[in-house]
């Protein structure tokens, strides 16, 4: 039985048919890192009671990530489902999936984990990323260089930059830094919908993140719950002390900056945060920078001219990401043709792009491409299509597909779909749950009025 007191930093759930490739792996892990790794070797039987005896303390006792290495065998298996089930809705665990091989996700496979972290163990830059993250994330390294070069890191020290771009921390004999962010004043409703910012940004754009930032996410929030000035200061330092040369986490910053979510007086300080993001050719950064000269935020004067310079900018990076399979660079293509941000609107472009997009899986993609093919002002109108996209991408996560779908679902439509107040209620509470907090109470109630006066349907 595992030894309670033991502390693992992985967890490593596989198929024990997939042995001879993942365990070389796992020792390439511990020998690059010095972590320590928990793995369901051949000499522990399978069985409910292992799994509750060793498998379950091993998962809560992880303090990294829980590594799942992806395989039609592992997808197979009932135990690998059941761990990475517990890891993920129960212990709260940073899941990570491996691929090693071509085998593609099942449908319930991709519906239950599809948020997860996907890591390709066979393309170098990739696995750099992993092992770069992993050791971020581990408590025991320590800090130990002003640069971010990772020559001559042992497997107990890492490299964390002190570029601040604006954000400059300071020592403090108490923290180790000092806090210069202001403790932003917000509601209870606004602290709420922050918890869910890591959910829709990753539903919404597939986008792999450093693995630092769910510990980020998560200490803002419980910094602003409990409105502790010390966990504020935690919280920020985390922040400032990830991987600033990573172009997508400065861009991240930036957004967060530029939305007043480190407070009012922070905004300006988005611009130095946008600008080395561009700088790395991050297309988001980008389209972020051009936003702020459009509406004058961010620490941007209002300039339409260089807006839409920066526009043009994005789009040839857009293009560039996109060649390479980007289906978040394929939707904002789109965007930036339909809508005219370019200079003229392409919206036959725009929407090739979106069918692109599409393709990836982007629910943005299919929010907006549904809107096209309910209108029918550039493409043949089809509700038939139009409601199947609106579904996928509200499955996808987008709270305004939810939206979307409780009106279709409430009013019906012709030929297509009888109306249910039921299914109207359903879309709307998800649409409530996963965007601001009562958001959608009208509508909820006014549907559990009618709900009890006729018994939840109608024909349309």
């Amino acid at each position: 039985m595992l030894d309670s007191n033991t502390q693992y930093d992985i967890f490593i759930s596989y198929s024990r048919k997939n042995k001879n490739i993942v365990l070389p792996i796992k020792e390439e892990i511990e020998r690059t890192l010095g972590l320590r790794c928990w793995i369901d070797l051949s000499d522990i039987p399978c069985g409910s009671e292992n799994f509750k005896r060793n498998v379950i303390p091993g998962i809560k006792q992880t303090r990294v990530a829980f590594l799942f290495f992806l395989s039609a065998e592992s997808q197979a298996s009932e135990y690998a489902i059941k761990e990475i089930g517990f890891a993920s809705k129960r212990a709260n665990k940073r899941v990570i999936l491996i691929r090693f091989n071509d085998d593609e996700m099942t449908d319930e496979f991709y519906f239950d984990f599809q948020n997860a972290d996907i890591i390709d163990w066979r393309v170098p830059e990739q696995k750099k990323k992993l092992l770069h993250d992993l050791r971020v994330n581990s408590p025991g390294i320590s800090v130990t260089s002003e640069t971010n070069s990772s020559a001559n890191v042992t497997p107990n020290q890492t490299t964390i930059p002190t570029v601040s771009y604006g954000m400059n921390l300071g020592g403090d004999s108490q923290y180790g830094d000092s806090y210069t962010l202001s403790h932003p004043s917000v509601s209870s409703s606004y602290a709420t919908a922050w918890k869910l910012v890591s959910h829709s940004f990753k539903r919404n754009e597939g986008v792999v993140f450093p693995a630092q930032w769910d510990g980020m996410l998560d200490a803002f929030w419980k910094a602003w719950s409990v409105k502790s000035e010390e966990a504020m200061r935690k919280a920020t330092s985390l922040f400032l002390k990830a991987d600033q040369h990573d172009p997508e986490l400065q861009y991240r910053i930036g957004a967060m900056l530029s939305l007043g979510w480190f407070g009012e007086s922070q905004r300006a300080k988005a611009k130095a945060w946008y600008e080395a993001a561009a700088g790395k050719d991050n297309y988001m950064a980008m389209l972020g920078i051009g936003d702020c000269y459009r509406t004058a935020t961010g620490g941007f004067p209002q300039n339409q001219e260089i807006s839409q310079s920066w526009y043009v900018k994005a789009f040839e990076s857009i293009k560039r990401a996109a060649i390479k399979g980007d289906g978040r660079a394929m939707y904002h293509a789109g965007r930036l043709c339909r809508f005219g941000y370019l200079g003229e609107e392409h919206p036959k472009e725009g929407i090739a792009w979106w069918e692109k997009s599409v393709q990836t899986g982007n629910c943005e993609a299919q929010h907006w491409l549904s809107r096209e093919y309910a209108s029918g002002e550039f493409v043949v109108k089809n509700m038939n299509k139009a409601i199947s996209l609106c579904v996928d991408s509200a499955v996808g996560g987008l709270v305004s597909a939810m939206t979307k779908m409780g009106r279709y679902c409430k009013e019906g439509v012709p030929g297509v779909m009888n109306a249910s107040l039921n299914n109207a209620l359903m879309w709307y509470q998800l649409a409530d749950e996963h965007g601001k907090p009562h958001s959608c109470k009208n509508q909820i109630d006014e549907l559990l009025e009618q709900i009890n006066n006729d018994g939840g349907s109608r024909n349309a």
